[in-house]
């Protein structure tokens, strides 16, 4: 829906859209100056709540007495969101923790595989001497 005023009636009579001149408000701020022109576009708007009005002149400086208005909201984008943000700084720290708490016992793991490895080549070497022993005893 288009706030610009196709036609604005005044003094009792119609006059036509193309004889008229707009100017338009947004947030409060000054007016427009009067302008053929029945479109605006504003970029960059901070998001949140925001109100637009039209207003309407014919040629003989006849004002619309009732302006037109719009009020809409803009959303803030997605990557903005403080629900997302903070949803996302949980997951990294969650990710930091069992990543730290892997690595931890992954070094573990190796420690414990080299004890065990010590281990076995001692009674390996227990064995081959006592396998000599006992050879030498033998004969």
């Amino acid at each position: 829906m288009s706030p610009f005023l196709s036609a604005a009636r005044t003094n009792g009579k119609y006059t036509s859209e193309d004889r008229l001149l707009y100017s338009y408000q947004l947030d409060g701020q000054d007016w427009s100056p009067y302008q053929e022109q029945r479109n605006a576009s504003f970029l960059d708007l901070p998001a949140g709540k925001h109100t637009f009005r039209v207003r309407s002149m014919d040629r003989n400086w006849n004002v619309d007495p009732t302006p037109a208005l719009l009020q809409f909201v803009i959303a803030v984008p997605w990557y903005r969101e403080s629900r997302l943000m903070f949803i996302s700084s949980l997951g990294l720290a969650v990710t930091i923790f069992f990543a730290g708490l892997a690595f931890n016992r992954h070094r573990q793991l190796v420690r414990s595989y080299a004890e065990v490895e010590a281990k076995v080549t001692l009674r390996t070497q227990q064995l081959e001497r006592a396998n000599q022993e006992l050879f030498h005893s033998q004969k």
